[in-house]
């Protein structure tokens, strides 16, 4: 029997690779992507399903490539960074939701005001899961609404509710409102 490192003894363990064969079923077999994009215009206040294509979701893998790759198709070269033609994307990884390691970030792209190019972001928490959960890869927002709106996403379907109530109201009373109204 050969000598092992406890490392090493880890990385063979029947845990770890389990751990990696369902990585693997998930990201290869099942592709982790559900191939659908909401986009939601608040000017209009009305919102359409895309298909996320196969080939740019493998192209450009991950939340950040695939949002960074969508607005420079999508945007003129010299849209100015504060109209409302300019969007917003939310856009999950193939392990968003999985409970994987490192599977609650969410990348956010736009064209930013500051350099003007498209530049990408990345924030934890649980939106990611539960906006795929919700059966969408990724949320492309534009327009602008003459009002404080809240988007509401479930069961497949978008909307937006008034948000005038929320407006002037600190961050963590906002957070409270919205939990008691969300569960």
């Amino acid at each position: 029997m050969q000598n092992l490192s406890k490392q090493e003894e880890k990385i063979q363990s029947p845990a770890a690779n389990l751990t990696f064969r369902l990585l693997f079923l998930y990201i290869i077999m099942l592709g982790g992507y559900l191939g659908r994009l909401l986009e939601f215009d608040l000017t209009s206040g009305e919102g359409r399903t895309l298909e996320l294509s196969k080939s740019l979701a493998y192209n450009y893998l991950g939340g950040r490539g695939v949002g960074i790759k969508l607005l420079y198709d999508r945007l003129p070269p010299r849209l100015d960074p504060l109209s409302p033609e300019n969007e917003l994307v939310f856009m999950t990884g193939p392990l968003a939701g999985s409970g994987f390691p490192g599977s609650a970030r969410i990348s956010v792209c736009s064209k930013s005001p500051l350099t003007g190019t498209i530049f990408p972001s990345s924030m934890g928490g649980s939106f990611g899961a539960f906006l795929k959960a919700s059966g969408f890869d990724g949320l492309v927002v534009r327009g602008r609404s003459n009002k404080p709106v809240i988007l509401v996403v479930e069961d497949g379907e978008a909307r937006v509710e008034d948000a005038t109530d929320l407006w002037g109201k600190s961050t963590s009373e906002t957070e409270e409102e919205l939990r008691s109204r969300y569960p």
